[in-house]
């Protein structure tokens, strides 16, 4: 694999790992541009020792900052919401309602 595909996939990595610390976009944009400035700051070494150097530096800070418990939003696979069938039984027959309930009268009572 090129060095070129190589370090775009570290970027993508970092920009990732990035998300799964904070889960508010606004939040994370400040981080994105820190993490293109510091690409950008490597982005003119040729030298093919430097190069593997700096790979090899980047993948290391890449598992150093993994998150232990990375974010997922809560409708994806591992995601936060609960799982099929959650809301079964007695208790959850009493929160649906059927259409001869009157919910105007209820509300107004």
């Amino acid at each position: 694999m090129s060095s070129k595909i190589h370090v775009l996939r570290l970027y993508r990595r970092s920009l990732k790992l990035a998300l799964d610390w904070s889960v508010h976009r606004y939040l994370w944009r400040g981080q994105a541009l820190y993490i293109r400035e510091l690409f950008e700051a490597k982005r003119h070494v040729k030298e093919p020792r430097q190069m593997r150097e700096l790979i090899t530096e980047t993948e290391a800070l890449l598992e150093k900052w993994k998150h232990p418990d990375p974010y997922r939003p809560p409708t994806a696979p591992g995601g936060s919401s609960p799982a099929p069938g959650y809301f079964s039984g007695p208790a959850a027959e009493s929160l649906i309602c059927s259409p001869e309930d009157d919910l105007v009268d209820a509300a107004i009572a």
